[in-house]
């Protein structure tokens, strides 16, 4: 008749006379960013593979979108210069007239009225002129 061999459970250990066994656990992580319209040279190649030709159509819309955003931008920056154009037209329209208001108020006798036309124009033209040195220099620095 065999013997019954007793349960893990029911062998009572006794500190010191067996080891526990150590478990070391190294884990590792891989942690990849890109930042830019295209995927990474590997993860386009598996585009292609699960769809071929898609590699090229992804270049293709990056293409189209890079060539769109320029021009965007191009026509964003050609309408700046044309307010800036204007504006700077109807100043001198605005300054002419004003000139010319003055020095006619001045000719009939409104030397009173006429200087403060004249003040309130040069003021104006000289804090504009001015304001727009501010603006462009604190554009330049970044604020």
């Amino acid at each position: 008749m065999a013997k019954k061999r007793p349960s893990s459970s029911a062998v009572k250990h006794t500190p010191g006379t067996l080891r526990e066994p150590q478990q070391n656990r190294v884990v590792m992580t891989q942690v990849t960013h890109r930042s830019g319209p295209l995927p990474d040279p590997q993860t386009l190649a598996e585009y292609d593979r699960v769809v071929p030709g898609a590699a090229e159509r992804i270049l293709v819309m990056a293409e189209r979108q890079q060539a769109h955003r320029q021009n965007l931008e191009a026509a964003d920056l050609q309408a700046a210069v044309l307010f800036a154009k204007r504006g700077q037209w109807m100043a001198l329209c605005i300054t002419v007239l004003a000139f010319v208001v003055g020095s006619s108020l001045a000719f009939v006798g409104q030397t009173t009225v006429a200087s403060i036309l004249f003040g309130t124009v040069i003021v104006a033209v000289v804090g504009a002129f001015l304001g727009s040195k501010s603006i462009a220099k604190k554009a330049k620095q970044g604020h």
